[in-house]
């Protein structure tokens, strides 16, 4: 893509929808995107990935733009017989490998069933299918996994539980709740991890106030968005700040973020100094276990060696303060321009396994001993000999 892409030209047709409000910016940009690369003699052959770095958003957000624009039918997808997936315009000429092109009324708008017709009927004539390298591709549908059927088994159990929603429930098939699981996978990209822990809120909240009623595996899937703010509200709720937490946060709500985040801000600042407070506690408990040491036996001195780069570390780590305040100035200056952002602060706070914190560290032995090397094996051996504390809702 880098090679061969100088620019994009935002056709008229996207600007005037544009105008009318029926697109946002990154939809704009990425219909542009493909317009350029099918139009340029080139296939349009750009991945979800090269997307995301191009539109400084994130893959799951990429997936989720190109999504809207199948199902309102700008853009068509064909897939090619090595599964390599080309892109273009709805209604346009679409470039396949060898100068070869699919003519523009054969283009429709994208939905699985008229894609599959497509190739399966006479729409798409022969000689083009065996010159440009496509495949009839027969219709498939994924069937529901182990963990579909998991989740939807403890949804079903919370509803039978609830006497005043069992009339009708022994009706429903199993097999239909965990189909809907699946579309939460599937069809909406939700990851499991994330269903798993919504699920988990939802089944010892259900029917408490202001919870959504969702007493199905079609109604969990409709209401899941608005579910898991309930549930983030909710363990957001439950982290206390201290005063030294909330002296942090008056001056950081300063700096302004995005889509109402700075509700959350307490919570967030009170996680990274817990976890911070925690880490600097074992790295005291480890260099004290060192000084009470034998050395007499050290051989090759590593214990020796150490013992000085966490004495090092002792003395010249910011303190929890400090440290906190640059973390979350930095967590800010990371979302205040990402537009793919989804709000939740958790993957971007501090804990001991960030790789923001490893990028530090290894700083630090840099300069202690020109090594950064040493900082991961002091880790592994600390993380060996003294137990880890977090806060869980990091």
């Amino acid at each position: 893509m880098e090679e061969h892409h100088q620019g994009v030209w935002i056709p008229k047709h996207i600007m005037e929808q544009q105008a009318r409000g029926e697109l946002g910016p990154n939809e704009v940009l990425l219909l542009a995107i493909i317009h350029s690369l099918s139009n340029d003699g080139q296939c349009c052959l750009v991945s979800n990935a090269r997307l995301a770095k191009r539109l400084g958003v994130g893959g799951r957000r990429v997936r989720q733009i190109l999504s809207g624009l199948r199902e309102r039918g700008l853009i068509t997808q064909i897939v090619l017989d090595d599964n390599t997936r080309v892109l273009g315009i709805a209604g346009e000429a679409i470039n396949c490998r060898g100068g070869n092109k699919l003519p523009g009324p054969c283009l429709k708008p994208f939905s699985l069933k008229t894609y599959n017709k497509q190739l399966s009927g006479t729409a798409i004539p022969d000689d083009l299918v065996e010159k440009g390298g496509f495949k009839r591709i027969p219709p498939t549908r994924t069937k529901a996994t182990q963990f579909d059927k998991d989740t939807a088994s403890v949804l079903e159990a919370a509803v039978r539980a609830r006497p005043a929603r069992k009339t009708g429930i022994t009706q429903a098939k199993p097999s239909t709740w965990a189909n809907h699981i699946r579309l939460l996978r599937v069809r909406d990209k939700i990851s499991e991890e994330d269903i798993r822990d919504v699920m988990g809120w939802y089944v010892k909240h259900m029917g408490g106030q202001y919870v959504s009623e969702a007493y199905s595996g079609e109604a969990f899937r409709r209401k899941f968005h608005a579910i898991e703010r309930q549930c983030k509200r909710d363990l957001v709720g439950a982290v206390q700040p201290s005063p030294k937490a909330l002296a942090m946060v008056e001056r950081l709500a300063g700096l302004g973020w995005p889509k109402g985040s700075v509700e959350e801000l307490p919570a967030a600042v009170q996680i990274c100094l817990t976890n911070y407070e925690a880490w600097l506690a074992r790295l005291t408990e480890f260099v004290d276990r060192l000084c009470k040491d034998d050395l007499s036996n050290d051989y090759g001195r590593e214990r020796g060696r150490l013992l000085k780069f966490g004495e090092y570390l002792v003395h010249t780590m910011p303190g929890p303060e400090h440290f906190t305040f640059g973390w979350m100035e930095e967590v800010h200056h990371r979302v205040l321009g990402w537009g793919g952002w989804n709000g939740k602060f958790a993957p971007l706070l501090y804990h001991p396994g960030a790789k923001r914190f490893r990028a530090l560290g290894r700083e630090w032995a840099r300069g202690f001993a020109h090594d950064p090397d040493r900082w991961d094996k002091f880790r592994d051996v600390m993380d060996t000999e003294v137990t880890e504390g977090v806060d869980e809702n990091s």
